[in-house]
């Protein structure tokens, strides 16, 4: 017994330790990472003149690379800076707890309901969700294969995950009015519209099509339309479109992450019902950063892996979701 209590102790005071030393080494490469991005010019135009002997072999580079190598190395000290600050809440004791609680969150899987493991969700959502900037990052410097083009293999796959997202919340839809007929139809209206949105801007990112089967655009929308398609996001010019990119994807974030803490404070809602899961989380504050930073592209092909992820636990907790009332 008192082998055992000193195994324990030991134990204990090992897992004090680490978290200690996991604490001091975030909050380090936290503050460096904070102080890169609030240097002064002098500071980057050292950086500058270091990396353009690296890249180059007679040590100039032209301004365009700096340029890009300078936003580049910006992106990583925020991603650093963000990746420590998690790990320093979660080497203090409550910050641990309140990180668990809060990744492990389902409304639905509160409610008895089947829904995804959480930890494969946050995991994937967040390597897809990085790999899909880290490659748009990466464009200037890799010889990729026009995967960010018109038309190209990041948008078509982004429209069949919509248009796939879209078929899911609408069998979610179906099941949950079969097998619960007599619940509120809030709910399963709520499914429905979902699945319309999504196929929506699946067919906006392929222009309804145009491109595949060859019909032209009408002349009155070729007219207003900045790239003579038929689509209606692009009735908008491109610096609109930008700036109603920046805005949408912000209020997607903070959507997000209200309805997730409203499922929380009020688990058996109509809001707990269509909130996504704690572990969606990380990957809608990648999502508002790449709209605020990064380019639209990469914000339409990581909310259509956020849609995929969602509409699949939604399809889930409905197919196997007992017969009756909620």
């Amino acid at each position: 017994m008192r082998t055992n209590q000193a195994i324990a102790g030991k134990g204990a005071e090992g897992g004090t330790k680490c978290s200690v030393w996991l604490v001091a080494m975030a909050a380090v490469v936290c503050s460096c990472c904070v102080y890169l991005l609030v240097a002064p010019a002098a500071t980057w135009q050292a950086l500058l003149a270091v990396a353009a002997s690296a890249l180059t072999d007679d040590g100039s580079a032209s301004s365009r690379r700096l340029a890009d190598f300078e936003a580049l190395l910006k992106h990583l000290c925020i991603g650093v800076a963000s990746a420590t600050a998690v790990l320093f809440v979660y080497g203090l004791p409550r910050g641990r707890v309140f990180l668990r609680y809060f990744f492990s969150w389902d409304a639905l899987r509160a409610q008895g309901m089947r829904t995804p493991g959480h930890r494969p969700v946050l995991v994937w959502s967040c390597l897809l969700g990085l790999l899909i900037a880290g490659t748009w990052l990466a464009v200037p410097w890799a010889q990729f294969p026009p995967v960010f083009s018109k038309e190209g293999g990041l948008e078509i796959l982004s429209a069949l995950m919509l248009l796939g997202s879209a078929g899911l919340c609408a069998a979610a839809a179906i099941f949950r009015h079969a097998r619960r007929p007599n619940s509120p139809r809030f709910v399963t209206a709520a499914y429905a519209l979902c699945a319309c949105t999504l196929f929506v801007l699946g067919m906006e990112e392929v222009s309804w099509g145009q491109t595949w089967l060859g019909f032209s655009t009408p002349s009155a929308l070729r007219a207003v339309n900045h790239q003579q398609e038929i689509t209606v996001h692009n009735l908008l010019d491109r610096a609109t479109l930008d700036h109603v990119t920046r805005l949408v994807s912000l209020l997607f974030s903070l959507g997000v992450l209200s309805l997730t803490a409203l499922s929380f404070i009020m688990p058996r809602t109509f809001t707990a019902m269509i909130a996504p899961p704690g572990a969606l989380s990380p990957l809608a504050l990648i999502i508002g950063y790449s709209g605020l930073r990064l380019h639209p592209e990469v914000v339409e092909a990581q909310f259509a892996v956020f849609s995929l992820f969602y509409s699949y636990r939604l399809l889930l907790a409905a197919r196997f979701a007992s017969w009756g009332p909620p």
